[in-house]
């Protein structure tokens, strides 16, 4: 027996329209379709619940701090992939926030059931591998930030007697673009996390695995032939939100990373 989230009531036209739409096209009004179906997987898709504790950093001084000074937070982490993931993009694309406050129900699986496979890694450790990313992305986000401040106060100087550089310039947009890519990575650690900002997470404990139902759709190429799997996350295709039904972040993964798709094949090929 297994604890899953229930798998919905599906509509199967609305269920083809969704895939239909993720179809490559081409033409002005992308109406010749590029790509075909080659085939459908239901994947009972495990996932680690897990908890854990932060406190605020105390480092940080305290007429900064505008959450409280502990807290908890919680979100699951796919089971199936965590050991296979080779950065920390890779590492957010495996952790579902939404997943972790819905009901689950007892499962006995039955044939023909696909049950995705749980790896050996430690889910602990890859939480607090991605709190560590957080903490080298806020050093090298204070330092950049302190960088090009002292740029601009160069080019503020300098612009009374002579124009600005080239080189100058080109450091200025460079430095602004690693700003903003850091400031965005940060956000995404922290909004798939659920922490505030300056914390230190304490405890990560693992309550289980559960299951999520997921539709596994192989798509290939007419012309060149080149397949690729998409995940429609069936629980979030029936609840209709605004992010739609398509788990972008699972299809570019095994899109891009050979283990994750090899350990795909594997559980839908056996």
């Amino acid at each position: 027996m297994i604890r899953v989230i229930q798998l919905p009531e599906i509509d199967r036209s609305l269920l083809e329209n969704n895939i239909d739409r993720n179809l490559a096209r081409k033409g002005i009004l992308r109406r010749r379709v590029q790509e075909v179906v080659r085939s459908e997987t239901m994947i009972w898709m495990p996932y680690h619940a897990l908890t854990y504790e932060f406190t605020m950093d105390p480092q940080e001084n305290e007429s900064h701090l505008t959450h409280e000074a502990s807290g908890s937070g919680k979100a699951a982490l796919n089971a199936m992939f965590s050991s296979l993931v080779e950065d920390e993009h890779e590492i957010l694309a495996l952790i579902r926030p939404d997943l972790i406050d819905i009901e689950f129900v007892d499962y006995i699986p039955r044939s023909p059931d696909v049950i995705g496979t749980i790896d050996e890694a430690d889910p602990q450790l890859i939480i607090n591998q991605l709190h560590s990313i957080r903490t080298e992305i806020s050093t090298e986000l204070q330092e950049t930030a302190s960088e090009l401040r002292k740029i601009h106060r160069r080019m503020q100087t300098m612009s009374v007697f002579l124009p600005t550089t080239k080189s100058t310039r080109v450091r200025e947009d460079a430095l602004t673009q690693r700003l903003a890519q850091l400031s965005g990575m940060k956000f995404s650690i922290q909004m798939r996390l659920g922490i505030p900002e300056n914390v230190i997470i304490t405890k990560v404990t693992d309550t289980g695995v559960f299951y999520c139902p997921q539709l596994v759709v192989l798509i290939e190429h007419q012309q060149t032939g080149i397949d690729r799997f998409i995940f429609v996350d069936l629980v979030r295709f029936v609840q209709k939100t605004k992010g739609g039904s398509l788990d972008e972040a699972l299809s570019r993964l095994c899109s891009e990373n050979d283990a994750c798709r090899a350990a795909l094949d594997k559980i839908i090929n056996k």
